[in-house]
Order: structure tokens, then sequence, then C-alpha cells
């Protein structure tokens, strides 16, 4: 469907259910109808497994949120400065935890948080209302949510599970093309950097395979499949760039030996897809593996490179080969599965993805303020729509709080909000006085509302359109008999823009930050994992450090774009930084065969220097500072370290597996710490 049918197909849907909403508010006789036409607009989403999901949770919030509320207000009513604090805190808590929770499940606490103070408020001066008052916020929500999902349901609905599905196939083309580039040495500065954003499109999918459960389409049971689809995507991500740098260090030493420069060629066949017989993966990796040299004590810088890039190689054809099995078998809902991915998808669980605590404390911090600044206000002056300053605080530190800077957004939703003003005193005064029954109401809100609705079907023109939308909802306040009041309009309007000004105001004095300073939080909280795992003698959970490695990479990249744009190797570095760890981890697993080998000193002292140096980068107070643009280098003596670790692994590889594995990692190392350092040269080489 064209994009522009489908916004008109949105926005039509939108319509239906805001008046099928609204007729059933008026027909129960809801106090206040425009809270359902409301949250219709709020819920509606383009998908509809997203709609669906965050309708339940928002559903959910508003229950958790109304039960707070009745247990507040009560309570507290008597001191409206108590009354107060205490809404201030409960936004301010329900923000902190949802901020934590970066899963559309975060909506929850989002709504727990200002529904409490949207009900909690507007009963401030009438606590003995507070059940009704919750019991019908709920209902009109739960209304709105239902015919919203109800109508984009049954109207051509646009299911999660095609655009996941689509966004897997170009991910997948974009990354085949990348490894056959790599596989003989082309590059492009602009192909790379666009390629380093191939992390955060594997974080969205993952983000958006949370909806699936919500879906029509024929993946709604396969979450489990897409999500392990989804870890080998960010597993071969960074498999990419290692092969190709192995590569090229080895043509620089006089190039791959024929028969291994021949088993390359087919890897870059097979990975085109122009041969593809079945069981080639397998065949691929087992004649690679057939071709590494023995690594003995005298082997040759060359020899473990070698050894090196056919183990990545191989690596990266059994989880292409695994991706592709995956996606095989998402299409066909979850059939077809080979035994050993099926056993995985089984025993999957969710890995936690990064948090920034301070952060969240930030906004929490921000929100609490900017309600008790508007309740000192309605306390302060006796204003009784004070209260709808303060409500409206709450409702918009809490909207953009995940971005980096909410400033620019409220500032957006300020001026749209603005300019609904004049268009709702054009209804109320002119326009609804003349209206009479139902019919005549619905017709003459379809004009405003069916383009409006058009605009918020966009995701590019969603954040003007919206406040719009919210703007006329809220602002004619539709009820059973209609009212034009001048005083009660002027000062709800006064109300509503000292409240988002409040949360501009506020937001920018507590919250602003900016994206340099979020890289560089991202960026410390990278080395953070890194000197935890230099530090675990007894290994990590790969999967998971996986995963919150690739996800601070995905979070990084837009913002490396926006604050450092020209910084290609700090954006390189956040994608080397998984396999660092993963290389670290494989040290730490060859440790003890190494150190019964007598060899495990030199390795010590590598990784106790991998730690002080990591845990000096991403100290979060008193680190070390450093410009987006030039990361600091390991220290010069990490070097030494390495290389004698090195020495020591060649020495018993041949005899021990688990130290072959860590002479492979400590190759990797070498290569990502120190890529302008001179080739390592063995001493027991040169002397034989």
């Amino acid at each position: 469907m064209p994009k522009s049918a489908a916004q008109l197909l949105f926005s039509v849907n939108s319509f239906a259910a805001a008046a099928l909403a609204l007729y059933l508010a008026f027909l129960i006789g809801l106090p206040r109808p425009y809270w359902a036409l409301a949250t219709v607009y709020i819920v509606s989403q383009p998908l509809s497994g997203a709609m669906r999901s965050k309708g339940i949770f928002r559903l959910i919030g508003t229950l958790v949120g109304g039960v707070a509320s009745i247990l507040i207000v009560p309570t507290t009513a008597d001191e409206p400065v108590l009354l107060s604090i205490v809404l201030a805190s409960w936004v301010a808590f329900c923000l902190f935890v949802s901020l934590l929770d970066r899963t559309p499940r975060s909506y929850v606490f989002i709504l727990a948080g200002y529904t409490a103070a949207i009900i909690g408020f507007t009963s401030a001066t009438q606590p003995e209302e507070i059940f009704t008052t919750a019991v019908a916020r709920m209902e009109e929500i739960g209304l709105g949510v239902v015919c919203s999902t109800v109508v984009h349901t049954l109207i051509m609905p646009k299911a999660v599970g095609p655009v996941i599905e689509q966004r897997i196939s170009a991910w997948l083309g974009e990354a085949e093309a990348w490894i056959s580039d790599g596989l003989v040495g082309l590059e492009s500065a602009d192909r790379n950097a666009a390629r380093r954003q191939l992390a955060t499109e594997a974080t969205d999918i993952r983000i958006l395979s949370t909806h699936l459960p919500f879906d029509t389409s024929n993946l709604s049971d396969t979450v489990q499949i897409v999500q392990t689809l989804q870890d080998r995507m960010t597993s071969l991500t960074p498999l990419i760039p290692t092969v190709a740098d192995r590569l090229k260090v080895l043509r620089a030493e006089g190039g791959l030996p024929g028969p291994i420069a021949a088993d390359v060629a087919r890897v870059r066949s097979w990975t085109l897809r122009e041969d593809m017989p079945q069981g080639e993966a397998a065949r691929l990796v087992a004649e690679l593996r057939s071709k590494a040299p023995a690594i003995g004590e005298t082997a040759s810088w060359r020899e473990i490179v070698l050894d090196n890039m056919i183990d990545r190689l191989c690596l990266l054809v059994q989880t292409l080969n695994d991706i592709r099995q995956l996606q095989q078998a998402m299409a066909d809902g979850g059939r077809r599965l080979p035994r050993e991915l099926a056993a995985e998808v089984s025993r999957r669980r969710s890995a936690p993805l990064h948090r920034d605590a301070y952060l969240g404390f930030l906004s929490a911090l921000a929100a609490w303020v900017a309600v008790l600044v508007c309740c000192a206000a309605w306390i302060g002056l006796g204003w009784i729509e004070g209260t709808v300053a303060a409500m409206n605080a709450a409702v918009f530190c809490s909207f953009f709080a995940s971005q980096d800077d909410p400033a620019p957004a409220i500032t957006t939703f300020l001026w749209f909000t603005v300019l609904s003003i004049p268009l709702v005193a054009l209804y109320q005064f002119a326009i609804l006085p003349s209206i009479d029954g139902f019919p005549l109401l619905i017709a003459s809100l379809a004009p405003p509302l069916l383009v409006i609705g058009y605009f918020v079907g966009n995701p590019a023109t969603s954040s003007r359109a919206l406040p719009v939308a919210l703007g006329i909802a809220n602002g004619l306040a539709l009820a059973e008999i209609f009212s034009p009041d001048f005083a009660g309009y002027a000062n709800t309007n006064i109300a509503l823009v000292l409240g988002l000004l409040a949360a501009l105001l506020i937001t920018r004095l507590f919250r602003s930050v900016g994206a340099e300073w979020s890289a560089r939080r991202l960026l410390q909280a990278s080395w953070r994992e890194l000197a935890r795992v230099a530090a675990s003698s007894t290994g990590v959970d790969r999967a998971a450090f996986t995963i919150t490695m690739l996800d601070l990479a995905g979070l990084l990249m837009p913002r490396l774009a926006v604050a450092a744009p020209n910084a290609d190797a700090t954006a390189a570095e956040a994608l080397q930084d998984l396999r660092i760890g993963l290389n670290i981890d494989n040290l730490q697993r060859a440790r003890p065969a190494l150190t019964s080998a007598g060899g495990g000193d030199a390795l010590r002292r590598f990784l106790a220097g991998m730690e002080r140096h990591y845990r000096a980068l991403g100290a979060p107070i008193g680190g070390a500072s450093f410009a987006l643009r030039n990361i600091p280098a390991p220290p010069a003596p990490l070097l030494g370290e390495l290389d004698a670790a090195i020495v020591a692994s060649t020495r018993v590889a041949a005899a021990r597996s688990e130290v072959r594995e860590g002479l492979r990692a400590l190759v990797s190392l070498r290569r990502s710490l120190f890529p302008s350092a001179a080739a390592w040269r063995n001493l027991a080489e040169a002397s034989a």
C-alpha cells in the first residue's frame, strides 16, 4: 500500500474509533467523554500489534495509577503541601522505574505515574469524589483503548510481523554485501559508516519483536525465534570487520595460500547465494578447519594470524547459516528448525538491555521539581487551575524522558499545543453552540481530526500533529451538556501552557544533557563491561554480554552521528569492544590450562593491565578525560605483556585446545588494541 494511502487509512480508522468511543461515553453517561476521545489518538499506532500492546499496557498503567490516587488523595487532601509532595514523588518514582525498563512495558510505569497525578490533582479540591473520578477515568481510558483496538484490528490492520520480516531481510542483504566486500578487500568510508548502523537496526528489531505476542500475523508465536535470530545478527556484526582485518594482514604478509584463497572465494559465493547446495556451510567450515596451520613453539606471526582468520571465518559462516535457517523457520511459523537451534530457542532467555540509573534519576528529579513548582503556584496563589498545570507538568516530563535532551520535543509539543488553542476557541464559541445532536457533532469534528490524523500516522510528523489532536480533544472538554465558559477556557489553557513551560524550563535545568554527554556515558558503560570481564576469572555469560554490548553500540551510533559525525574510528571501536570482551573471556577460560603449563604469569599480568585500563576509562567520576574523536589508546607496556602471553601460548597450543583458543583471542586483541604496532616476532622462530 502506498505510504499516503496507509496514512489516510490510519486517519480514517482513528477518527472512526474516536467517534465510536465518544458515542459510547455519552451513551453510558461518563463524566468526561473527551478522555476517551483523546485516548484513541494517544494509543493508535500504524502497526496493529504495537497498538494493542500499547493499549494493554495503558490499561494496566491506568489501573495502577487509579488505585494509587485512591490511596494517596483521601489521606493527604487536608494538607495540600503533603498531597503535592506525595503525588510528585509517585510520578518521579514511576518515571525512574520506567526508564530502567527499555521495553514497551515501560509504558505501564509511565501511565501509573502521571495517571495518579491527573486523577489526584483533578480531585484535590473534592477528595470525596476521588473514587468516582478514578473509576470514571479508568472507564474512559478503557473505552478509548478498546475502540481503537477493535477498529484498527478489523479494518485493514498493518501487522508487525511483515515489517520485522522486511527489516530482517534488508539487514541481512546489507550484511551479506558487507561480508562479500570484506572478503575481497573492498572498503568504502561511506558504506562502512552506514554498515555500522546495523548494530542500531538489530537493537530496533529486538524491541519491535516484543510486540509480536499482540500481533495478528503468522509470527505471533515466534517471538523466541525472532529474538534468537536477532542474537545471531548482533554476533555477526563485529565478526565481519574482524575477518576483513585478518585478510588484510595476511595479504600484506605475502597473500593467502592458494587452497585457502579458493575456500575464501567459495565462502564469498555462498554468501552471495550463488552456490547454496544443502549442507554447503558445514562443508565450507570443515574444509577451512582442515587447512588450519599447525601451531607450535616456532610459529610465525603469519601462521597464528592465518589460524585466527580461519577460526573467525568459520564462525562467520556458521553464524550466517544460523541466521538464514532461523529466518526460514520464522517464515514457516517456527517449523523445520534444526535440532541444535531448536534447543537453543527453547531455552533462550531475555538479556537485560543497558540501564542508566543516573539519567533516570535526573529525569525523575526534573519531574518532581516541575510538579512541585506548579503546585506552589496553585497553593500560594490560591489558583485552582494550578492543579491543571501540575498534572500537565507530570505528563510532559514523563512523555519525553527517554530522550537525551527532552527540551526540544517539549518545545515542539508546546508550540503545536498553542496552535490548537485558537481552533478550540473557534469550536467552543462559534461552532459548537449551534450543534444539536451527536451526528452533527461528529460531522463538525471530522475535517480537523481527519487532516490531523493523516499526519499522526506518519512518524516524521507525528510529534507535531499529536499535540494538536490532543489539544482539540482535551480543550473542547466535550460533555453531555455543553456550556461555553470563556473564563474557564482561558484559565485552563493558561494552566496548560504554564505546565508545559514548567516541564520545559525544569528539564533544561536538570535534565538536558545532549548527545555528546550521552555518547561519553555509553562508551564508559561499555568499558566498565570490559573491565568486569577482565576481572572475572571464571568467565561471563557470553550471550548476555553480547546482547548488552551490541545494545550499547546500537545506542551509541545515532548519538555519535549527532555529537561527532566524523568520529568514524570511535564508531568502529564501539563495535570492536564486543569482540574485545569475548576475546578477554576466551583468555579467562584458557587461563587455567596455560597456568598449569607454566605460562600463566604473562597472561595474568596482561589481564590485570586490561582491567586497570578499562576501569580508569569507565570510571563515572574522576575517569580519564577523552574526546569522542580520539579515544585513549591502551598503555604501551600492555603490548609487551600481550606479546609475552602470545609467546607462552605458542609453546603449549599444540597440546592444549583451550590454549589454542586463548592464542586466537590474543591475536585478535593485538589487532584490535594495537593495530599500528609492528608484526609480532617469535624469538624461538628467529633462533631456529
